[in-house]
């Protein structure tokens, strides 16, 4: 069982305490192009003391050769997507300076670092990064030396303001239609909202048509076969499998209202338009990303819904609040979640069983069918929520006041990240909280944007822990420990002498046990009946405002229920209640990912369990430090619950 933020370690026990590499034996190197310039190529004595005359051939200083200080790698970030490098080099005379300064101390500067142990090696006793210097600085000391900081960021991290306006990669005259009242009035394609509405008519042939007069539930589908990755057996991330897209209509019902929605001809009464999330990422490759580096993608796993409640006599699916601008499309035999008029008594309903009027149906968008698989490529993406987000996005400046910080002033663009922020904003905002998207960049794949779901549930495969054993006389392990953070409130609780806090678990009686269950019960069986009137409302009231708004709370009161109870179960990646931290050190080691699942035989043994409701410890962070001959490696771990005791 696993997920973006729970895995089983490439690493084992053995790779960190090898035998085969020797300690004080490392080395790094800085390198340009194809250069290595730190440290500089000085074999003998005498080159190093003559390296401004023999090597860079000018006038003999009398001075030694740069040499490279402390380099420090670390990865961090808050979902480990940030990896950066420091390392510092002295220049003895202004010769060797001039030389290595437009070089490295220049912001934008590219360089890739090599690291490792000589002689014998594995995977794990080497590694590699490139990195784009974004800070330095230098300092002359008394004795005219050269004393230079340098701090870069790894590729992968510069996607964020890459522009979703202006034409980007689109070609060039692509005309849609604006007005379908039949004088069908276009405009030039200029951005990619625009071309969003290109593409659409496009799939349904209505891209010169006088109207746009479509059955409720037509459908397009589209096969796409690089956005997807999964971990194979080994955990090896790959590339591969078909991933679906998906177009649809739906007519509106009479309460629709929105600025931003078109006339669709003569006779034709309003439409809502739906494409999965997985065509937008595609569209997104396309025209957007084409001529970066970066493409976006969805992962099996990390990409994965949590889509279902379970309780004791219940079982449904978590709609869209607001069907105007998402759908979460269930297969047809769904009894709950795919209709908001589960009574079927109203002539214009908002029905994804609709969308089965085609071939390309229903099948090939429904989230828990074997097409989707539970990935939230599935999510239905209404139009008029799309120009929503781009009126928002033109709006910025006029809401900016003497408060607004000077990084978040509106420059007149449309960042990738924004719009995505704001799309995933209310993807959470209308399922309860139940699907937290985000973009992230993971280690090692430098050209990807993945989409995650912060609440992805936890797969079958089983994690087992690194277990590191400190006193086992093996070289490798060089510290360990663990810290519990009291929280705040029982800090203050126990200050003020309440002896309650001094129990974190209340044992419960049998009656108190069957008490509990009885409540859940009941308030399982108050939360279905609720979810449904919530829906019937709704459709009976035309879809109005304050309808979407009792659903959200409704919908938020199954989500906080749901994952309060199942805390164990992956569907929550926060810290434990009572948080704990874990952190060690070891000789340098290669391959740790964020996630990682990492333990200690000496640590207390309810930190050791491999199976069954128990802490384990996901790694946050790592850092190389290389000096002096010397890597060291340390990690740090947070604690998460998770509960294997029924799979």
């Amino acid at each position: 069982m696993s997920n973006f933020f729970f895995r089983q370690s490439d690493l084992s026990v053995s790779d960190i305490e090898t035998n085969k590499r020797y300690r004080n034996n490392a080395y790094v190197q800085i390198i340009t192009g194809s250069n290595v310039i730190l440290p500089v190529d000085a074999n003998t004595v005498t080159s190093t003391y003559n390296y401004t005359k023999n090597v860079l051939g000018g006038n003999h200083t009398g001075r030694a050769a740069p040499t490279l200080g402390e380099v420090k790698i670390a990865l961090e970030g808050e979902y480990g997507s940030l990896k950066k490098v420091e390392f510092e080099f002295i220049c003895y005379d202004k010769p060797s300076f001039d030389d290595l300064e437009p070089k490295i101390l220049k912001p934008g500067s590219v360089i890739d670092i090599k690291y490792g142990y000589a002689g014998p090696s594995n995977k794990s006793m080497k590694g590699s990064g490139r990195f784009r210097v974004y800070d330095f600085s230098f300092n002359i000391s008394q004795e005219n030396h050269f004393q230079c900081k340098v701090k870069a960021v790894g590729a992968g991290n510069d996607y964020e303001k890459l522009q979703m306006g202006g034409q980007q990669s689109i070609p060039d005259n692509l005309k849609f239609v604006t007005n379908y009242s039949g004088t069908n009035t276009t405009k030039i394609v200029q951005n990619y909202f625009d071309y969003w509405d290109y593409r659409f008519q496009v799939a349904y042939g209505r891209n010169d048509s006088k109207n746009f007069k479509e059955t409720d539930g037509a459908a397009r589908k589209s096969e796409f076969s690089n956005m997807m990755y999964y971990d194979n057996a080994n955990g090896v991330t790959k590339k591969g499998g078909t991933t679906y897209g998906f177009y649809g209509i739906l007519k509106a019902p009479g309460g629709f209202e929105a600025s931003t929605r078109q006339n669709l001809g003569a006779g034709t009464r309003n439409r809502l338009f739906y494409t999965s999330l997985s065509v937008i990422v595609d569209q997104v490759n396309a025209v957007i990303l084409k001529k970066t580096a970066y493409q976006m993608a969805f992962h099996k796993e990390w990409s994965k819904l949590n889509y279902r409640y379970d309780g004791a006599d219940a079982t449904f699916h978590i709609c869209s609040a607001s069907p105007f601008e998402l759908l979460f499309p269930y297969t047809a035999d769904t009894k709950h979640g795919n209709s908001y008029d589960p009574d079927d008594n109203s002539s214009y309903p908002i029905k994804m069983a609709k969308f089965n009027n085609d071939s390309a149906g229903l099948q090939y968008c429904a989230i828990n069918g074997d097409k989707q698989d539970g990935n939230a490529a599935g999510i239905l993406v209404c139009r008029e929520m799309l120009r929503a987000i781009e009126l928002d996005l033109q709006d910025m400046a006029k809401r900016e006041d003497a408060s607004t910080e000077e990084s978040d002033k509106a420059d007149g663009g449309m960042d990738i990240e924004l719009f995505f922020k704001k799309l995933f904003a209310t993807i959470r905002d209308n399922s309860g909280g139940a699907f937290d998207l985000k973009l992230d960049h993971r280690d090692g794949f430098d050209d990807i944007i993945f989409i995650i779901n912060k609440k992805a549930p936890i797969g079958n495969d089983k994690v087992v822990s690194v277990k590191l054993d400190p006193i086992s006389g093996k070289n490798g392990i060089r510290n360990i420990g663990i810290e519990g953070k009291v929280p705040k409130d029982i800090q203050a609780k126990a200050f003020g002498g309440d002896s309650t806090t001094t129990k974190s678990i209340k044992s419960m009686t049998d009656d108190e046990q069957e008490t509990r269950k009885k409540a859940t019960a009941d308030e399982t069986k108050t939360l279905k009946e609720k979810y449904r009137n919530a829906r019937q409302d709704m459709t009976d009231r035309d879809f109005s405002s304050d309808t979407t708004t009792a659903l959200k709370s409704v919908l938020k009161d199954i989500v906080l229920e749901r994952d309060t109870r199942d805390v164990g179960n992956g569907s929550s990646i926060e810290p434990t209640p009572y948080p704990l931290s874990f952190k060690a050190s070891f000789d340098g080691i290669e391959g740790l990912n964020f996630g990682d699942t990492f333990s200690s035989t000496y640590l207390p043994s309810r930190y050791q369990f491999d199976s069954g409701l128990r802490v384990v410890f996901t790694l946050i962070k790592y850092e190389h430090i290389i000096k002096d001959n010397d890597w060291e490696t340390s990690i740090e771990c947070i604690s998460r619950i998770v509960d294997e005791t029924d799979r």
